[in-house]
């Protein structure tokens, strides 16, 4: 005889994308993907037991992603005249870049001050420079002519490869991803993001110019939500009876990926 066990993930209004509900261990039952507020789940042919119902967010970026270069950043302080206003992600912003021919501060972390629109100064990842211009993740510049400055430090490294569009303008601020297979271990380990783009991101740790076709990155696949859903249920061997009307409940971030999968 097997059992059903159904309910309502119960999200709270602040979900912006959709969650997978999990039932863990699976013993002939499945997942169910729910759109934001809706709010039903059922997972039937289940043997007695205790199950964790747990909904969690469907991964924003892929789970690992290839990195291509590690980038030392050096010491920079850098004149800016200007800034275009932000598209596809990026800002252009334009002034006297010494030493920016060819790319050269792509994986860079520039900190622009000075602008009078607060939304054209912050922490940004480079990901492109000529000797008049750097393009900086800063994808809300609503543009301005004004004097200003970047400066970069020696302590930051930043790595490229393609992590996506969730990841600009700063959207895996924290995250602490694990960087492996460089061959300079000063480039492996666990960083928290200090900056982020489409194409790569940063972290306060001075490493060494290398480029590989190896290394790779594990990102945390539920950067950006607060809340996780669960609720442990137990079917009676005893008097195994479908268990109806569950209602998750709201659980620390955290808490439950690895109960998941």
């Amino acid at each position: 005889m097997s059992n059903t066990i159904s309910g309502a993930a119960n999200l709270p209004s602040s979900a912006t994308d959709g969650v997978t509900v999990y039932c863990t261990p699976v013993r002939g039952g499945g997942t169910g993907t729910l759109s934001v507020n809706t709010s039903n789940f059922s997972f039937p042919g289940l043997s007695p037991g205790t199950y964790i119902i747990s909904a969690v967010p469907n991964p924003l970026f892929p789970a690992i992603c290839l990195l291509s270069q590690a980038v030392p950043n050096t010491a920079q302080t850098l004149t800016l005249s200007s800034v275009a206003v932000g598209s596809g992600g990026t800002a252009v912003y334009t002034g006297t870049i010494t030493g920016g021919g060819g790319n050269a501060f792509a994986g860079y972390q520039f900190v622009v001050a000075g602008f009078t629109n607060a939304n054209n100064n912050g922490t940004f990842f480079c990901t492109g420079s000529t000797a008049t211009t750097l393009t900086l993740s800063n994808a809300f510049s609503p543009g301005e002519t004004h004097a200003a400055t970047a400066t970069s430090v020696a302590t930051n490294t930043g790595y490229i490869g393609n992590l996506g569009a969730n990841a600009v303008n700063n959207q895996i601020l924290g995250v602490s991803p694990v960087i492996s297979g460089f061959v300079h271990n000063q480039n492996n380990g666990s960083f928290a993001v200090t900056s982020s783009s489409a194409t790569g991101f940063a972290v306060a740790n001075a490493g060494v110019a290398e480029t590989t076709g190896s290394a790779q990155v594990v990102l945390s696949q539920y950067a950006g939500w607060t809340f996780l859903r669960s609720k442990t249920v137990v079917i009676d061997p005893s008097n195994p009876q479908d268990q109806t009307g569950v209602s998750l409940e709201p659980t620390p971030p955290g808490t439950l990926i690895a109960n998941a999968f």
